[in-house]
């Protein structure tokens, strides 16, 4: 008998115990029998008239011996000669070669039969057709395998075709420019265009500047797209089967530039063949008027459009117009080769080196093209893209029951974390002077793309332990605005400074009348005042308090005119006529959240002044009489509370018996958070339990993530995670784009709802409490996301000169055509899938205090490990919990303790 180490040529395979598993053998008849199963070779002897062909399996032999096992018979069984017979010895004795191989029959399942192959062309026996590499057709299969593989990051998004409505498309962001697939402009930070009032011509919003990066090649040849949020790069692929191309085309905005790029690439294209391309320009006249053009040829003998333009409408007189330069590539109307189409922008509100020139547009834009021509622009940007990253919590889940190897990894938590840093981060750069509005440089219609207190209160706490110099940059726009805000206070007859409750160039007030909200939602000073507490508790540093003193003080004094004496001897003060952060409340009084925040902001000058005085480098401007002052009215400010009741009214005289309304948002309950406003526990959760239970299911989710966060803060698990749940019928298929409401859009790349999603996580579930003195954390498991079954293609976003956020216009909440969710369903993402159990969290290179920490709890074993990754020359760190007491954190070596809360001290060494 021969075995299965002859046709091997006598190969030892080394270790002999195999638990063989013969599942795969396959027999024409007959039986077998297996003379020895326990070493190699093999032997299997045949009975009767089988005729067999044995494949062990893949998980038992090695790789050199997984070849087709031969079988020969015994001489005394050999058949009648033949013609095959008498070849069947030859081939024999090919078979020493090992190069050799041979059957009596074809496999009865084709799928087993060899294939033949040139490199370019392959024929797989007995099929009638033959293969071509690199020739795709149609769907995502031919690359989904690595996609697949990428999608365990949690970086990476795909799907085998756009969402149908552009509104979720995702877009890409330099922090200077964003562009918004699909679209025929390109946004800049800054740049606006209107007046103040939409009585003549148009509100102030952000200006739409000609861009031809949507060119594209036939949308129907379209199978598969893809985000990738570790280089902020997006892609698609196509399939145009009536001429033979198989391209591929990216689009990114080079990280803390001014340019965005798209490039095609060929991959195949057959001889003689051209590729049209489709684009259309945004007409700039809606927005600029022309004062220079010139027309360029580029290195690559593309045409280049290059413009000097100016906004049409100045928000005052004293701003004046913007300046802007744009050169942007012309495409052909079709190609034979790959091409880069390139953007650039510059605006004189940037830089005082602005020029008016159109040679140096042109120049800038050459330099552009040739670091994208020689690879250096993408390496740069990724590079900035890695050094963000590099801060972020990290989530692992167990891969679901029943999953295979080749499903998507749904990375829920990840992707939608990773998602919402990345969406915010794309809007946000240290120097260009400017803040992030809700719908950022993705969705520069949304409210108009003015600054609210979604910046202060929503975005900048979910990266300000993470980017803090993102977060100083939000807080240094308010700041070059300050005599705005002091002006504004003046000429109303109050002291201090009074920002805007809407602002955008100039840091006048951009409300669009006649909404009201311009004049009472005055909290916004009080919510800014709160992010600079929250940078400076977070980062440490009394500069941060000495460089936004101004606003401290000017923000104290307003509170302090603004407030008026009660109308009964408790010597309380009032603030009255103002509108609430649920602002279907307007026009009432003492507002219970503008009240605390007041009293806060009040009773954190003279705190600051102190922190001023105790540093060796700063001094507290403040005389005595304006502490005493200061001192006085935040023990002084009226706070509402039912005591019957044992909770806080959204408002005095709000009727907990018949409420007048849904409420749009969290509102009174952001006292517990994000304002950390001291009451017992059993009032917070009376607080949360009433307050949830009138929340509008399809208001504006802003503030609804801090119901979370306060639950955690009381040890409501459920409730925690039930709110939590409530946050992923936000993000949309396939690009994670978080919508503004839960049942109708509203608006999209709704970055004020990824920052309190942020939140929730770094609040809620890792638990911190950032103080001047102390980090603590509580961390605690998440639960895995539970994805709607209905999916997210709906109506578009509101008329872009009707962006307050006022909800007692219902048209305009809805938007123009607004369907719910259920009216039209497209599910297109892999990824938004069950995803398993958590069993580990990372908060990695969070900075406290310039100190970077990594976080590490492992629910499993429920332990929490804790490291700092630098040494830091003049504080030390020490960690305490009640289950481990104390030790010193040192860099690179852990400290684990029990998952328990942990107390993280500051001290300096003497």
């Amino acid at each position: 008998m021969i075995g299965i180490g002859d046709i091997l040529g006598k190969h030892d395979p080394g270790p002999t115990n195999y638990d063989m598993e013969y599942s795969s053998f396959v027999s024409s008849g007959g039986d077998i029998e297996i003379i020895n199963n326990t070493s190699f070779p093999l032997l299997i002897k045949l009975k009767g008239d089988s005729k067999l062909m044995a494949r062990p399996s893949r998980d038992v032999l090695s790789p050199q011996q997984r070849l087709l096992v031969h079988l020969s018979l015994k001489d005394e069984e050999k058949p009648p000669s033949s013609e095959f017979s008498m070849k069947l010895y030859d081939w024999i004795d090919n078979s020493y070669s090992g190069f050799f191989l041979y059957s009596d029959a074809e496999n009865e399942l084709n799928e087993l039969q060899p294939y033949v192959g040139s490199g370019y062309v392959g024929y797989h026996i007995n099929e009638s057709f033959i293969s071509a590499t690199g020739v795709y057709n149609g769907t995502l299969e031919a690359t989904e395998g690595d996609w697949i593989d990428n999608s365990y990051s949690g970086f990476f998004l795909y799907s085998d075709a756009e969402n149908e409505l552009n509104e979720l498309q995702p877009y890409v962001g330099s922090g200077y420019v964003g562009y918004h697939i699909n679209e025929s402009f390109i946004s800049a930070t800054g740049v606006y265009n209107g007046t103040l009032e939409a009585t003549e011509g148009v509100t102030s919003h952000l200006a739409n500047i000609p861009t031809t990066l949507n060119a594209q090649l036939s949308s129907d040849g379209i199978c598969g797209v893809s985000l990738d949020m570790e280089t902020a790069k997006y892609e698609r692929r196509y399939s145009l089967d009536d001429i033979g191309v198989q391209a591929r085309q990216e689009w990114w905005a080079q990280r803390d530039d001014k340019w965005a790029v798209t490039n095609i690439y060929l991959d195949t294209i057959p001889d003689g063949t051209t590729v049209p391309l489709t684009y259309t320009v945004q007409d700039l006249t809606v927005d600029f008027k022309v004062i220079n053009s010139a027309t360029y040829v580029d290195d690559n003998a593309n045409d280049v459009q290059t413009y000097l333009l100016q906004t049409l409408e100045a928000e005052t007189d004293d701003t004046g117009c913007h300046l802007v330069t744009v050169a942007y590539t012309i495409p052909p109307e079709t190609i034979t080769t790959d091409i880069s189409l390139l953007t650039f922008v510059d605006s004189n509100i940037w830089s005082d080196n602005f020029s008016l020139n159109l040679d140096d547009i042109f120049d800038a834009y050459s330099s552009a093209l040739a670091s994208v021509a020689d690879g250096s622009a993408f390496t740069t940007h990724s590079n900035a893209w890695a050094d963000i990253w590099v801060s972020r919590p990290i989530y692992e889940q167990d891969v679901p029951e029943g999953a295979a190897d080749t499903d998507p990894a749904p990375q829920s938590l990840n992707f939608t974390i990773i998602s919402s840093l990345y969406y915010i981060i794309s809007s946000l750069t240290e120097n260009s002077g400017f803040s992030i509005s809700p719908g950022g440089l993705g969705n520069a219609a949304a409210y108009n793309n003015h600054i609210f207190w979604d910046a202060e209160t929503h975005m900048l706490p979910g990266i300000s332990l993470l980017h803090p110099e993102l977060a100083l940059s939000m807080l240094r726009y308010r700041l070059a605005r300050i005599d705005e805000a002091t002006q504004r206070a003046t000429d109303r007859g109050y002291e201090g400074t009074m920002f805007p409750w809407e602002s955008a160039f100039s840091g006048v007030d951009t409300t669009p009348s006649p909404n009201p909200e311009g004049e009472l939602e005055i909290h916004i000073n009080g919510d800014i005042v709160m992010g600079i507490k929250r940078v400076w508790e977070d980062n440490g540093d009394d500069s941060v308090i000495n460089e936004f003193w101004d606003i401290i003080a000017g923000v104290a004094d307003f509170f302090v005119s603004r407030a008026s004496l009660r109308d009964d001897d408790s010597g309380l003060y009032d603030i009255l006529d103002v509108q609430c952060p649920d602002e279907k409340a307007l026009n009432v009084d003492n507002s219970v959240y503008t009240n605390v925040i007041a009293q806060m902001s009040i009773d954190f000058a003279p705190a600051a002044c102190t922190v001023l005085n105790n540093s060796a480098e700063f001094s507290c401007p403040a005389d005595s009489d304006q502490l005493v002052k200061w001192r006085t009215m935040a023990n002084s400010i009226y706070i509402p509370f039912d005591e019957d009741r044992q909770l806080h009214p959204e408002y005095e005289g709000w009727d907990f018996d018949d409420p007048p309304h849904l409420i749009n948002q969290d509102d009174a309950c952001l006292l517990s958070y994000p304002l950390r406003y001291p009451m017992t526990d059993d009032v917070l959760i009376n607080d949360l339990d009433y307050w949830t239970s009138v929340t509008n299911p399809d208001g504006y989710f802003t503030g609804d993530s801090y119901y979370g966060v306060s639950y955690a803060i009381v040890n409501e698990d459920d409730k925690r995670d039930e709110e939590f749940q409530k946050s992923f019928v936000h993000f949309t298929e396939p690009f994670g784009v978080f919508t503004e409401k839960a049942e109708t859009l509203g608006h999209t790349t709704f970055l004020t709802g990824n920052g309190g999603y942020l939140q929730m996580v770094m609040n809620g579930y890792f638990g911190i409490q950032s103080t001047n003195t102390t980090f603590i954390l509580d961390i605690n498991q998440p639960p895995a996301p539970i994805w709607s079954s209905e999916a997210s293609s709906v109506s578009s976003s509101p008329d872009a000169n009707n962006t307050t956020k006022n909800d007692t216009n219902a048209d305009y909440i809805k938007g123009s055509g607004s369907k719910n969710r259920t009216e039209s369903t497209t599910v297109v993402s892999p990824l938004f899938g069950d995803s398993g159990t958590v069993t580990k969290a990372t908060l990695s290179h969070v900075s406290w205090h310039s100190v970077s920490m990594t976080i590490k709890a492992n629910f499993e074993d429920q332990v929490v490990r804790l490291s700092m990754d630098n040494d830091e020359d003049t504080h030390k760190l020490i960690a305490c919990s009640s289950s481990n007491g104390c030790e010193q954190l040192e860099a690179g070596k852990d400290a684990q303790f029990e998952l328990d809360t942990i107390t993280i001290i500051k001290y300096r060494d003497k």
